[in-house]
């Protein structure tokens, strides 16, 4: 099958996809001709387009999709739809897996895939490609008719050392390698990041992960996870490595063996975890392996706001993380919240004085955003607090200085303040310790790239002078920069770059054959009625 796998930003984070690679990276292993794309707010479609076009007509397109691009996709899939009128379209990921309802009836897509979708998909391929009904298979979701329909349950991955590490190479991943990486109190050249685990045991009201990944986690072997560091470290010359797990510490005897491994490795890396899962002993290990950076989620420093929230950690579990992280040489990163369900002003001073007392190395404040399938979300809706719109707006978190909406007890006006003095209280000590020689060269020229791009300076430049948040222009103008150097880095590497199909022929030896278009694999599948609002 011929099969295109489209990742849809909203923000210039450059990182890796995770979603669309590892399908990829089954599909291909399944013979399949795959193609990937990672498209960011400026990308040409009509280049996406002309590029799959010259190469293949696709059988399927699948998108991953996230609450905050659903809105984007929705525009990306109706121009593809026009462009592909022959394709079956699907959708994956956390917002198709709580919504599915919602996204087949919005985003019009033919079916969507729930949960973990490497085996669902794969089976769905091979039904295809036998011209078998796929209706059938557990964890999709579709129309039949005026039926919807959608088959429970969710085909979770027992033993993740089965998976193929990522198709990184299926997209340019020269551009993900941009100073200063992913972690943020530690600059880097080159860092990639990886996922050891799938599942959290927790209960946030905030969270979602459980519906997409199950409560149970399920951790690749330590040989797994070393092989894929080595593999990056000797395709792309990485000198650092982000773990994505939800709660990387949850296996003490496990991190502890993977640091001893890391340590004959030689290289940087970072992670985030729980402040209940972290000793001095596991702390130690992980520093005396090249640990620079662990991301706690503090939330909140108010006990009463900790409690609703239902983390199952106390304040003195974030103070006493933080002690020990700070007494073994790691820096920590510290992630908060503001406009809590119900957070009152009094809260809010209860934070600013607890993050006096703890003093994370790097601090960050989200403006609270409730996902779909959140009990925080549900409850909002319970209380016609969130409208039937509210999940299709695109949203970036990075950069909105307003929420979405407000749930908490404080005026909206009032809620922005708070964000903007926390995020400017913390500005000095965040950067105060990446300003090294070697650092301020790429901050200079970060400045200069920006200064001179044009409209994005003077819209950036506007909002700071309405907005006063310094943190959040500070972002923009490292993201800017990235954006750009990987534009260069595209542009220089052009020349050297093998087109995806002429590697998967080459690699096969196989011609490709331009496939027929692909109907009735859904039991009465009619692309009017199936799409039916």
């Amino acid at each position: 099958m011929n099969i295109v796998l489209i990742n849809i930003r909203t923000s210039y984070i450059m990182s890796v996809p995770f979603g669309i690679t590892y399908l990829g990276a089954v599909l291909r292993d399944d013979n399949h001709k795959v193609k990937l794309f990672d498209i960011y707010p400026e990308d040409d479609l009509t280049e996406i387009i002309d590029n799959i076009q010259s190469d293949f007509q696709p059988d399927l397109i699948g998108y991953s999709v996230m609450t905050t691009n659903f809105h984007r996709t929705m525009v990306i899939n109706k121009i593809m739809k026009e462009n592909f009128p022959n394709s079956l379209f699907c959708a994956g990921g956390i917002h198709p897996t709580v919504r599915p309802k919602e996204t087949l009836r919005d985003l019009k897509v033919d079916f969507i895939v729930s949960g973990e979708g490497e085996n669902i998909l794969k089976n769905i391929c091979e039904r295809i490609d036998n011209n078998l009904d796929f209706s059938d298979i557990k964890g999709i979701a579709y129309y039949k008719g005026d039926e919807f329909v959608a088959n429970q349950g969710l085909d979770i991955i027992d033993d993740l050392d089965n998976i193929p590490f990522p198709a990184r190479d299926l997209l340019p991943v020269e551009k993900y390698l941009i100073p200063p990486g992913y972690i943020r109190s530690h600059f880097l050249n080159r860092v990639l990041s990886i996922y050891t685990s799938r599942g959290c045991p927790a209960l946030c009201t905030y969270c979602n992960t459980a519906q997409m990944f199950n409560r149970k986690v399920r951790r690749r072997s330590v040989d797994n996870v070393i092989s894929e560091i080595q593999y990056l470290k000797d395709t792309y010359d990485i000198d650092g490595i982000y773990f994505h797990d939800e709660t990387f510490t949850f296996q003490h005897k496990w991190v502890t063996e993977l640091c001893g491994r890391l340590e004959e490795i030689n290289i940087k890396w970072g992670c985030q975890t729980r402040v209940n899962l972290v000793h001095e002993q596991l702390l130690e290990n992980m520093k005396k392996s090249g640990c620079v950076q662990i991301d706690f989620g503090i939330e909140t420093g108010s006990a009463s706001q900790l409690k609703l929230l239902r983390k199952g950690t106390q304040m003195k579990h974030q103070i006493k993380a933080l002690e020990l992280t700070k007494k073994v040489g790691i820096r920590s990163f510290g992630s908060f919240m503001i406009g809590l369900p119900d957070e009152t002003e009094e809260d809010v001073l209860e934070t600013i004085q607890f993050l006096k007392q703890i003093r994370p190395d790097f601090s960050y404040f989200n403006l609270f955003t409730p996902f779909p399938g959140t009990e925080a979300a549900e409850t909002a809706i319970k209380n016609g607090k969130l409208s039937e719109d509210y999940f299709s707006k695109d949203y970036d978190m990075l950069i909105e200085t307003n929420p979405l909406v407000n749930l908490s007890n404080m005026s909206t006006e009032t809620l922005v303040k708070f964000h903007k003095k926390l995020s400017n209280m913390v500005l000095f000590s965040n950067y105060m310790k990446v300003l090294t020689p070697h650092n301020i060269r790429y901050i200079a020229e970060a400045l200069f790239v920006f200064i001179f791009s044009g409209k994005k300076f003077f819209k950036a430049t506007k909002n700071l002078m309405i907005n006063r948040n310094i943190e959040k222009y500070i972002f923009q103008i490292l993201s800017n920069y990235q954006q750009y150097k990987s534009r260069i880095k595209l542009e220089t590497n052009e020349k050297n770059y093998i087109p995806i199909s002429k590697q998967w022929t080459e690699n096969r030896g196989e011609a490709h054959t331009r496939r027929k278009p692909i109907v009735g694999i859904i039991e009465n599948y009619n692309p009017t009625n199936i799409n039916k609002i």
